[in-house]
């Protein structure tokens, strides 16, 4: 068999392929944050047994930085807008 002729595409039909794979993208860019989130989830419950049972651990440094990892998590640190870094320097 002789190789078929590849269609060219309206822009109507580039169009609505392009509409179709941006709806598909978000879905999946939601899906998956979906799973980002339930997988902090559960690390954060993991994180919390490590703190409610040190003495399994031995070791204070790793159980201070497990509950320097909640903290983070739990109070995200508020990120300055640069350009609102300096308020007096703005009339300037």
């Amino acid at each position: 068999m002789a190789k078929e002729e590849a269609k060219k595409l309206s822009y109507e039909e580039l169009e609505k392929y392009a509409i179709n794979a941006s709806q598909e993208n978000q879905a999946l860019k939601d899906e998956l944050q979906k799973y980002v989130d339930f997988s902090m989830f559960k690390r954060l419950d993991y994180l919390f047994k490590v703190v409610e049972h040190p003495e399994v651990f031995k070791d204070a440094d790793f159980v201070g930085t497990v509950i320097e990892e909640i903290k983070v998590a739990l109070y995200p640190p508020v990120q300055q807008d640069p350009a609102n870094a300096n308020p007096e320097q703005k009339g300037e």
